[in-house]
């Protein structure tokens, strides 16, 4: 019997460029309007690194599957018997 894991490799680096393809017209965008709509907000915010928006997209990915977890979590194995 094939031995079935919850996570591939495949999975977490296909998070991971989603991660990255979304954060880049984040990026662009942010940078090119917080200055001109947001100028209250802290230069901290204003200019974020490409790598903070990144981070930021995964960390809502690892929020939203923790509180709404996927189907792969939630159905049970044939082989578990409990």
């Amino acid at each position: 019997m094939k031995h079935e894991t919850y996570l591939s490799h495949q999975d977490y680096s296909f998070g991971l460029f989603g991660a990255v393809g979304l954060s880049i017209p984040f990026f662009y965008l942010w940078n090119w309007l917080a200055p001109i709509y947001m100028s209250w907000l802290p230069s901290l915010y204003i200019h974020l690194p490409f790598w903070h928006t990144v981070g930021l997209f995964v960390l809502i990915a690892i929020i939203r599957a923790t509180i709404f977890p996927p189907a792969l979590f939630t159905k049970k194995l044939k082989y578990f018997h409990c």
